[in-house]
Order: structure tokens, then C-alpha cells, then sequence
């Protein structure tokens, strides 16, 4: 009968590990499936992450012309004072050397011209608060008399500096 006692309780011990087992395989498994259900609702939220972050780059390619490649700060405020000359031939425009003051590359300009009226004026202004890669940010516009009573002419003066980050390569 002590025999029939000991193989009950092996048969039983056997029986018991097998259902500790079963139940640890089991909480793993429910584990394993509600994290795979955690990263499957993580993909979804990745997925409209990655298709905000492909139009915030779209806008950013939109904003940068595409002529800029890889071309210097420097050489992309020179191209850009020649195009301000070529649009301001009567006007005089002169330059103070480069400033490279912190993350921003800043070239002084000065334009000098006749006011032909004030459209014109505004115009002027208008434009050069428009521009884009390099910017142009006015520091100071002043107005003035030449000549006498009867030759009178108006001239006017901008000073403000163009300038560009600087990035030396732009993706």
C-alpha cells in the first residue's frame, strides 16, 4: 500500500509541476500578446508620426529654392545682392564686409536712390521684406531733400543687413 501512497504522490507531484508550468506558460503567453498588441497600436501612432514628419519636410523643401544644393551662405548672399542690383539699377547699393556673427552670416547693405514717388517707396520696402534665402532685414530707412526750392528731389536710404544661416549643406 506504500508503494500504491508513493506513486499517488509522484503521479501527483508530476500532475502539479505539469499545471505550475502550464499556468507560467500561460501568463507569458497572455504577456507576450498583450505587448504585441501594445506595438501594434504603437505602429499605427509611429505610421502617423512618420507621415506628419514627410509633409513638415515637404513644407521645408517647398520653403528652400532648389538652386541651393550644397552652395555656401556666402556665395548665396552674393547671388542674392546681384539679383537686388539687377531689380534696383538706378538706385546705389553699396556693402560693408561680412559679419559672422553667431549661427548667421550677415552682409551690411546700403541702397541710395531718387524717390519717385511713394509707391515706389513702398514697393522698394515691400520687396526687400519679401525676400527669401537671403533674407533682408531693415535696420533703419531715412528720407531726405537734395537740390533747392525748384530742383528739389527726394532720396531715400535703407540700411539692412541680408543674411543667411550658416549651413553649410542644405537636404
Amino acid at each position: 500500500m506504500f508503494s500504491l501512497y508513493c506513486a499517488s504522490a509522484a503521479v501527483f507531484a508530476v500532475v502539479l509541476a505539469g499545471g505550475i508550468a502550464t499556468k507560467k506558460y500561460g501568463d507569458t503567453l497572455s504577456a507576450t500578446l498583450s505587448s504585441l498588441r501594445q506595438a501594434e497600436g504603437n505602429l499605427a501612432t509611429m505610421k502617423a508620426a512618420a507621415q506628419g514628419m514627410r509633409g513638415v519636410i515637404a513644407e521645408v523643401r517647398g520653403a528652400v529654392p532648389s538652386g541651393l544644393g550644397g552652395a555656401r551662405a556666402e556665395a548665396l548672399i552674393l547671388t542674392g545682392l546681384d539679383a537686388l542690383k539687377s531689380k534696383m539699377r538706378d538706385a546705389e547699393i553699396s556693402i560693408a564686409p561680412f559679419d559672422s556673427g553667431g549661427e548667421e552670416l550677415l552682409l551690411p547693405v546700403t541702397i541710395r536712390a531718387a524717390m519717385r514717388d511713394y509707391s515706389s517707396l513702398v514697393n522698394t520696402v515691400g520687396h526687400l521684406q519679401s525676400l527669401r534665402f537671403p533674407f533682408f532685414i531693415i535696420t533703419a530707412l531715412s528720407l531726405s531733400q537734395t537740390g533747392g526750392t525748384e530742383r528739389a528731389a527726394v532720396m531715400y536710404e535703407i540700411r539692412g543687413v541680408m543674411k543667411m544661416p550658416k549651413v553649410e549643406e542644405f537636404r
